[in-house]
């Protein structure tokens, strides 16, 4: 004789209850899965252009005939290893710092 599981209140109190246990521990520990970084940013597109080009002049970087764009990003590659290497959360506030 066959029993089908999911017809059964058990199964569904279970599920629930696993799915409950769940969300709660997934809402206390986000933070920790997912760290985000608060950064005040302080330079604009012109500082930006203004800093490049004079650390481009300063180490010779790039072409003399070059175009100008500005782009802010994260380098996941660097975060990660800092975060899970070298001291973490705290040490790559730090470094941004």
């Amino acid at each position: 004789m066959k029993t089908d599981f999911f017809k059964k209140p058990i199964a569904w109190i279970i599920i629930v209850l696993i799915a409950v246990i769940s969300g709660y521990y997934a809402y206390n520990n986000f933070d920790k899965a997912n760290p985000l970084v608060g950064l005040d940013i302080k330079m604009n597109r012109d500082a930006a252009l203004e800093k490049a080009c004079s650390l481009a002049g300063e180490q010779n970087l790039g072409p003399r005939d070059y175009r100008t764009a500005v782009v802010f990003t994260n380098d996941d590659t660097f975060q990660n290893y800092v975060e899970l290497e070298a001291g973490g959360l705290e040490e790559f506030k730090n470094i941004l710092a």
